[in-house]
């Protein structure tokens, strides 16, 4: 699945047309006793550093380069790039604008991780915990 490029943007170069790295695993839970994964490859144009920074340290810039799925990223709490910073997504899903509070639970520059536990938001109607990786 390719996302559309936006030239005007500097980190619109980072979706295109050559696969080069996994975007993501989700994690949710409904009930303890069920958990599931769900994992989503984008082609993106882009070095895993490139898009590890971008994630990791500027998800406020994300909307450039997915402009049509995310809507903004806005810091709430802490700094971007570090453990215990709580950001707040707007994206669109079904069409739909919907709103997320997550906040960033892990970073490892080593293996290019972030990962964001979701705390507030549309999903947490749906499922009792969401992880994303």
């Amino acid at each position: 699945m390719a996302l559309p490029a936006r030239s005007d943007n500097p980190e619109a170069d980072i979706v295109g047309n050559k696969p080069q790295n996994q975007l993501h695993t989700v994690t949710s839970t409904k009930s303890p006793a069920l958990t599931g994964k769900l994992e989503a490859d984008l082609e993106i144009k882009a070095s895993p550093e490139q898009f590890y920074n971008m994630v990791a340290n500027k998800p406020h810039h994300m909307h450039h380069a997915c402009y049509d799925k995310i809507q903004g990223c806005d810091l709430h709490e802490g700094e971007f790039g570090k453990v215990g910073t709580v950001v707040i997504w707007r994206y669109v899903h079904d069409g739909k604008t919907k709103v997320t509070k997550d906040v960033i639970e892990a970073i490892d520059p080593d293996k290019k991780l972030v990962t964001f536990r979701v705390i507030e938001g549309d999903k947490l109607k749906e499922y009792k915990s969401l992880l994303l990786d």
